[in-house]
């Protein structure tokens, strides 16, 4: 076995490091975001969107806007991809779980 990463299994490195960055609320997600824009983080955007990843809400309050920061930067299709899920998503969504209700 080769000691060079081939390039899927170095986007794949990427793509664990940026969902590990993103869930922790970090603003180094945006900048491995920014510089790797061959790799599609899209998955990983709507999962963050469409969850709270927060770890106290009522002191962190909901982490809606950082999300945004990376809908707004996704392209046209990518962006519409994401609106679509948060959309599905706030279809099946509980009044009663307000946290989650205010960060969609």
């Amino acid at each position: 076995m080769s000691m060079i990463k081939t390039k899927q299994q170095n986007a794949d490195s990427v793509r664990r490091e940026f969902r590990r960055l993103s869930r922790l609320g970090h603003g180094r997600a945006f900048l491995v975001f920014r510089d790797n824009p061959h790799i599609d983080f899209t998955k990983d955007i709507i999962s963050l969107c469409v969850h709270d990843y927060t770890y106290d809400a009522q002191c962190e309050g909901n982490r809606s806007e950082y999300a945004m920061q990376f809908v707004r930067a996704l392209s046209p299709h990518a962006r519409a991809k994401v609106i679509a899920a948060v959309k599905k998503r706030l279809q099946g969504e509980a009044v009663s779980n307000s946290w989650q209700y205010e960060h969609l």
